[in-house]
């Protein structure tokens, strides 16, 4: 099989890809970020809360969308959860911006102390997992490799 980056009007050959080599996609197409450690270098856990924020102009920049996935680092499975959640991202109904615009994503086997972050919240298992940011058509910054993607931040364990 031939190996593109761009399929241009090879609609054949993208209908192949598409088809039997998923994930498969240019990376004008798509980009797939891993993290498997928060922004301390330690290792992600279900067991702590994290949070992902992303500042009023910093979110991902995609001409198709954006999504955020947890999956347990076991056995790289989706997490069953109570809320069937599984991503979240910029066609999420329930996610909503902070009154600064910015926008916080919670991590974690528990939800939220805040109820106003209950459509924030993406349920991790109780142990070791990582997240997937899926960028479909994504922008100049991240094709360039220079926009600022944020840490995920471990958050304070209640006393």
């Amino acid at each position: 099989m031939e190996i593109r980056t761009s399929f241009g009007t090879h609609y054949a050959l993208r209908a192949e890809v598409a088809r039997n080599y998923i994930g498969a996609l240019g990376v004008e197409e798509a980009m797939y970020l891993m993290a498997d450690c928060d922004g301390d270098g330690l290792p992600l856990d279900g067991t702590h809360q994290y949070e992902l924020v992303f500042p009023r102009q910093g979110l991902p920049q995609v001409g198709a969308f954006w999504s955020l996935t947890i999956y347990r680092k076991s056995d790289c499975m989706l997490v069953e959860n109570p809320l069937q959640r599984y991503s979240l991202g910029d066609r999420s109904p329930a996610l909503r911006s902070a009154p600064d615009g910015s926008l916080r994503i919670v991590l974690g086997a528990q939800p939220p102390s805040e109820n106003a972050l209950a459509g924030n919240w993406l349920p991790a298992p109780a142990e070791p997992f990582y997240v997937a940011l899926r960028l479909y058509v994504p922008g100049p910054t991240h094709l360039e490799r220079t926009f600022r993607y944020p840490p995920i931040r471990r958050m304070k364990e209640p006393s």
